[in-house]
């Protein structure tokens, strides 16, 4: 029990470990993808709030770029046209005022009434034919509060025309109201001059650090739109502390799964190391036959569990879960060592075959050699002891060696479930085996018109070519008995003939069907 200690104390250590590291990698996988979401969420949600915003702006200001004042206005004394101006004006909340340009000079403005001052003296590019747009401070104001201003000429020389005041702060509040918690700040560029919300006019965007920018161009020629922010990364790092919570959770899920499997690990490896310590294994037999005579000529020795705790389980069970976390070498150990000390129970012929199942990874470092050694050959015991390597198990090429060393200790090789695993023509010459064994998925097809029935004819073809013993298992009707003896196969094994019983058992057995006396081949 020394041994089963140190391997639970091992285990329970890796458990740690792989706990730890599963957690660590669930919650950088969880945090992963996390970022990646939210980069694609406020990538969005940033491309949607630079499209209403350009939608708002555009809306607002593509009435007053379509301005058509009454013509009889120009002609009026401004004490006539004020009143239709502030009624434009007031019926536009954005716009703070709207002039009229005669001859070059501003007449009449609905904020300050009856005007003659010349325009050119205040704007450079002035005459101009087509509408113009520029921002720039409004000095008539005690604040000097940035503005939009729009020139729409009415003639054709550029000389008549109207002015309009967009109060381009309060705009850009009406934009931005609903987006004050953003972290981003808006800037409309006309040219080469920019108004930034809450901060007033530029003739440059310069980002801080960790800032961007992007900008589109607004419906309205000269007109873009730009948000200046946090990029996008950064937004999404931001996000990642309150995500944590999220991962812990998928992290401790994932430690609670991997816990439960390896405590199911854990536990059946103490099952297992105390079912060998009390030798809870049964050893059953499954005699062999001689495919001409039937006279028994060996048997298959299979491994039964009665678990006083929770009962008989399976070798269907227990195998591959043994096998899986290895520990099925101990099993063949045990076997064989119970198998020695009981070979009384069997025929003393040298020829009379017992087979031991081994698993493909018992073979390395020449493991299996030392446990014949000490297990099977310390007995001496008489009979000839085969062991039966599962096709299904790939041998590694460097532990091919030990074969051969195998049988200069007298013990024979079979390739058990032949035709469902790894070998090939190159494969068996390699390996040598003494024997096939033809698996019984390949029997049972005998006489059903099954699709695989033709391949146990190339395996006894194969088996004959290379001079091997086969053996069939899993014989359960004398059709499938005499298609099977007019092939060639030298060894029947199968419930037809004889179920798998104690080995305490088998001598009794052996006396009643001598006795009897074997049915006639063909029967």
């Amino acid at each position: 029990m020394h041994t089963a200690q140190r391997m639970v104390y091992q285990h329970q250590r890796k458990r740690i470990i792989i706990c730890l590291i599963l957690g660590l990698l669930v919650v950088v996988a969880t945090l992963s993808i996390c970022f990646f979401l939210n980069k694609t969420t406020h990538r969005a949600e940033h491309f949607t709030l630079q499209q209403q915003t350009r939608d708002a702006l555009d809306t607002t200001l593509a009435p007053l770029m379509a301005l058509h004042l009454p013509t009889s206005l120009y002609s009026e004394h401004c004490d006539d046209a004020s009143l239709p101006l502030r009624e434009y004006v007031v019926a536009r909340p954005s716009l703070r005022a709207v002039a009229l340009v005669k001859n070059g000079v501003v007449t009449c403005s609905s904020l300050l009434g009856e005007r003659h001052v010349p325009l050119s003296s205040h704007q450079k590019w002035f005459p101009l034919a087509t509408p113009y747009i520029w921002l720039e401070k409004d000095n008539l104001l005690p604040q000097h509060d940035p503005v939009l201003a729009i020139w729409l000429p009415t003639t054709a020389d550029g000389m008549n025309g109207s002015l309009q005041v967009v109060n381009i702060g309060y705009l850009a509040d009406l934009l931005w109201v609903t987006q004050s918690g953003s972290g981003e700040k808006l800037a409309i560029g006309v040219g080469d001059t920019w108004f930034i919300h809450s901060e007033g006019l530029a003739h440059a965007l310069e980002p801080k650090r960790g800032e961007t920018i992007s900008t589109i161009p607004s419906s309205i020629h000269g007109i873009s739109i730009s948000l200046i922010g946090p990029s996008i990364t950064r937004l999404a790092i931001r996000d990642l502390p309150s995500q944590l919570p999220l991962a812990l959770l998928c992290s401790l899920f994932a430690v609670w799964a991997i816990l439960i499997t390896t405590t199911k690990r854990l536990s059946f490896t103490r099952e297992l190391q105390t079912g060998i310590a009390q030798k809870e294994f049964v050893l059953y037999c499954q005699p062999l036959f001689n495919s001409a005579t039937l006279t028994c000529t060996g048997v298959e020795i299979l491994l039964r569990w009665d678990n006083p705790r929770q009962g008989p389980i399976s070798p269907e069970t227990f195998i591959p879960i043994a096998e899986e976390i290895g520990q099925v070498a101990s099993l063949t150990r045990y076997v064989l060592y119970e198998t020695a000390i009981r070979s009384a129970c069997f025929p003393t012929e040298a020829d009379f075959h017992i087979g031991i199942n081994v698993a493909a990874h018992h073979f390395r470092r020449g493991e299996i050699l030392a446990d014949i050694k000490q297990y099977w050959n310390a007995h001496k015991p008489a009979q000839q002891l085969v062991m039966e390597l599962t096709e299904r198990d790939k041998l590694e090429d460097e532990d091919i060696q030990y074969i051969a060393a195998m049988k200069t200790l007298g013990v024979k090789l079979a390739i058990d479930d032949f035709g469902t695993g790894h070998s090939s023509l190159q494969r068996l010459e390699m390996l040598e085996p003494d024997i096939l064994k033809i698996d019984k998925s390949f029997v049972t097809a005998i006489g059903s018109g099954a699709v695989n029935t033709p391949i146990i004819d190339l395996i006894v073809a194969l088996g004959h070519r290379l001079h091997i013993d086969m053996i069939a298992e899993g014989i359960e009707s004398q059709e499938q008995a005499k298609y099977l003896r007019e092939h060639g196969v030298s060894t029947l094994q199968g419930f037809l003939y004889g179920e798998p019983l104690p080995v305490e058992e088998f001598s009794e057995w052996l006396a009643r069907y001598q006795q009897a006396g074997p049915s006639p081949a063909g029967d």
